[in-house]
């Protein structure tokens, strides 16, 4: 069966030194008027980007540091946060820190719709670029915001074109080094609903892929997310690793107790994907939907949910899907992180990944229309 086109599967995309050339390259183009938004976390990776972006192009930039406050972090992170957010508004003449509140005062998690609405305020007509650095945002923030962002591009506001470039640190040691606590509720991530409770969806035949990760919460992290949805069938998603080969038997030997009895997974139902590369996992989640549509179109249809936990690489790959085909997201979203600093000290030289996900990069100046 041949897969459906997706809208990305052509997607501009740049990685490592020909990340960094193109920000060098392109943004210091004049009569670019940019709007860069990234995470003022504790994260090491924080300032990369906006670093770049500032060389090529900072007096042409409004920085929007979002800083995520959330109730279980200890004063060591806190403060690393604080000196990333300090040392990228000296970049930029026009800053604006925006503090987001990650948790409200009844503990439900609100910080991507907080974040939506704060960004929102930043658009102004006459902007060429936006820039979303991924590096330092959470997925409940990050995934509303990239969202966001392509709906306003999409309105050619102005009748202008407008760019939507995605960029991200890609170093495995430090998204394995950095551990989330994690809600005690499950949730679908702001604006990532999808069919999800509507009449229209309730004889569907759920298939539920989560992203497997390694930590001692994990399995019941994702056992919260199972017990929520009670999925018809479960599809793991265990990352391919070349710099660590054995990463997927240590999966499956962690969730061993999963897969034998509660999702009741075999070797069939595992879907592998690059951890460095998201359109590798986007490819595969848009082909594995299209099989179960077709199959199950006559018997009430079918419904893919994704549950992205870990690697940022493969978060991004989810992220594309679920906006492309309008997928429920559903997690149990962080209040909280814990860093391992020898991890930290040990982590490989970094790369600069780039996907330019709308604008003059694609045919009619429209990447959604083009596709059609």
């Amino acid at each position: 069966m041949m897969r459906n086109r997706g809208r990305w599967d052509d997607c501009v995309q740049h990685w490592g030194d020909a990340a960094i050339a193109f920000v060098q390259d392109f943004f210091t183009d004049a009569d670019r008027k940019v709007i860069l938004v990234c995470g003022g976390g504790f994260d090491p990776r924080s300032r990369i980007v906006a670093d770049h972006v500032a060389d090529a192009c900072a007096k042409d930039t409004h920085c929007v540091i979002l800083r995520e406050d959330v109730p279980l972090t200890d004063d060591t992170l806190v403060k690393r946060a604080d000196d990333n957010t300090n040392a990228i508004q000296a970049r930029f003449d026009n800053h604006q820190v925006e503090r987001i509140n990650m948790v409200s005062g009844d503990q439900a998690v609100t910080g991507g719709r907080t974040a939506v609405q704060r960004v929102q305020k930043h658009l102004e007509s006459g902007t060429t670029d936006l820039i979303v650095d991924f590096s330092a945002m959470s997925i409940g923030v990050a995934f509303p915001l990239v969202r966001l962002l392509l709906e306003y591009a999409e309105q050619k506001p102005g009748g202008q074109t407008v760019n939507l470039h995605l960029f991200a640190i890609d170093e495995p040691l430090t998204d394995g080094a950095i551990t989330s606590i994690a809600s005690d509720r499950a949730t679908p991530v702001h604006g990532f609903g999808g069919q999800l409770g509507l009449d229209a969806s309730r004889g569907a035949a759920k298939l539920w892929l989560p992203q497997l990760g390694l930590g001692e919460s994990v399995p019941e992290v994702l056992g919260r997310v199972y017990n929520w949805l009670e999925p018809d069938a479960v599809c793991p998603v265990i990352p391919f690793a070349p710099s660590r080969p054995r990463l997927g038997d240590d999966l499956i030997w962690a969730f061993r107790d999963e897969f034998e009895s509660t999702w009741q997974v075999d070797s069939r139902d595992i879907v592998y994907a690059h951890d460095s590369y998201p359109l590798d996992l986007y490819r595969t989640i848009l082909r594995i939907d299209d099989i179960r549509q077709q199959v199950f179109r006559d018997v009430g249809g079918s419904m893919t949910i994704l549950s992205p936990f870990g690697r940022k690489m493969l978060a991004i790959g989810a992220m594309l899907a679920a906006i492309d085909r309008d997928f429920p997201v559903v997690r149990s979203e962080a209040v909280g992180y814990r860093m391992d600093q020898d991890k930290i000290d040990d982590a490989e030289q970094v790369r600069m990944v780039h996907l330019w996900l709308h604008g003059e990069a694609y045919p009619q100046d429209n990447s959604k229309e083009a596709d059609q």
